[in-house]
């Protein structure tokens, strides 16, 4: 495996505290089928994409939607905990949004961007990790729509005919080090 998780693989496990207050496992999430986005409150991509996957959360009731957010603060004091509850109001999130302070569970799923998406099947294996679609900042010029084609795919029980896609956004913020940094291993990608 390189940095970020391989299709097949089992969802790591998490324990983090959410926005609302609750702290979730990812036991906790009892639908066949989960999606978790790897967001943060600052990144200009993420803000142009928060209408889409509520409208995706709300459209696939059956599947459950996680928003985690795993930024170290430091390099943009809006992505702290005590923000993130007002940003999941701003955005009319019913979904948990979670934070990992520690930067473990990103480091387990290995998300690079802000929005990173991932999503496992009724076993918790991996079938679909990269974005969105094509243009996050602006839904008027997207012309693909991939993580939606992969939900739809998987809700019928077809094969995800794009399982993996490059993610497009910020880069996940990590403690110590350049707001710009990534793995060597993101080429896995």
């Amino acid at each position: 495996m390189g940095f970020t998780l391989d299709i097949g693989q089992q969802a790591p496990n998490f324990t983090l505290a959410g926005a609302n207050g609750i702290v979730y496992s990812l036991r906790d999430f009892t639908a066949p089928n989960i999606v978790i986005a790897f967001i943060c409150n600052h990144c200009p991509m993420v803000k142009g994409t928060m209408t889409r996957i509520v409208k995706l959360a709300n459209k696939y009731e059956q599947i459950s939607f996680v928003a985690i957010n795993s930024n170290d603060d430091s390099h943009y004091s809006s992505d702290a905990f005590h923000y993130m509850s007002s940003f999941a109001d701003a955005w009319g999130m019913k979904f948990p949004y979670l934070y990992d302070k520690k930067q473990e569970v990103v480091q387990a799923y290995g998300a690079i961007r802000t929005p990173h998406f991932f999503v496992f099947n009724e076993s918790r294996q991996l079938v679909y990790r990269g974005r969105l679609d094509d243009f996050p900042r602006d839904e008027s010029l997207a012309t693909t729509h991939e993580l939606e084609d992969a939900l739809n795919s998987l809700t019928l029980g077809e094969v995800i005919s794009a399982p993996i896609t490059e993610p497009k956004g910020c880069t996940v913020k990590w403690a110590g080090k350049d707001e710009h940094w990534l793995p060597e291993e993101y080429c896995d990608l």
